[in-house]
């Protein structure tokens, strides 16, 4: 695996690696050493998709369209914290792992005239607790998105962990991945003409 150090941080990081391609999309993995006992898997999706900039920026930044594409949300919601909207989810995954929930703020910046990043990454807020639920701490999800022709979005989302795994990860591995790209095939399906 080659490594390289990302930003002089503790991260050290291997090469993106493009593990599937269908349905027009692209899925690329690599690991990230958060520490000497903890490696994780980042995962990358690359897609294009039908509509305007505008469009795609009010889907992805509303709360309520999460549901719509995002296997297993039991819950999104807005929370008030300092005057600062935090956006807080529930997400039920499948037997054999425990549901999580997630407390994160959430920002949209507009890069140049044709792109534009959407940000959203863990919070520290713990007033809202859930029995039997675990909190992800280190999460940190990006899209980046370019206009490309007329009504014709690129969509990159990116997402980070740095949660260790309940279970051994070749265990865990195949269902995240699965579960990865179901979810931008859903997001993807979002945005076909007619839907």
């Amino acid at each position: 695996m080659k490594i390289k150090e990302l930003n002089a941080s503790s991260l050290y990081v291997s090469e993106w690696v493009c593990v599937k391609e269908d349905n027009g999309i692209a899925l690329h993995e690599r690991w990230v050493k958060v520490n000497e006992s903890l490696s994780v898997r980042e995962r990358k999706g690359i897609m294009v998709v039908d509509g305007s900039m505008d469009e795609v920026i009010s889907f992805l930044s509303n709360p309520k369209t999460v549901k719509l594409w995002m296997k297993g949300i039991k819950e999104v919601r807005l929370v008030v914290h300092k005057d600062e909207e935090l956006l807080y989810i529930v997400i039920n995954l499948p037997w054999p792992f425990s549901d999580r929930d997630l407390v994160a703020k959430y920002s949209v910046t507009q890069t140049g005239p044709d792109n534009c990043v959407i940000r959203m990454s863990s919070d520290t807020y713990n007033d809202i607790e859930k029995k039997n639920t675990v909190r992800i701490k280190n999460y940190d999800a990006t899209w980046k998105l370019t206009k490309l022709d007329e009504g014709k979005v690129q969509i990159q989302f990116q997402v980070f962990s740095a949660e260790p795994p309940l279970f051994p990860q070749w265990v865990q591995e195949p269902v995240l991945k699965k579960v990865f790209y179901q979810n931008l095939l859903r997001l993807k399906d979002q945005f076909k003409k007619g839907s």
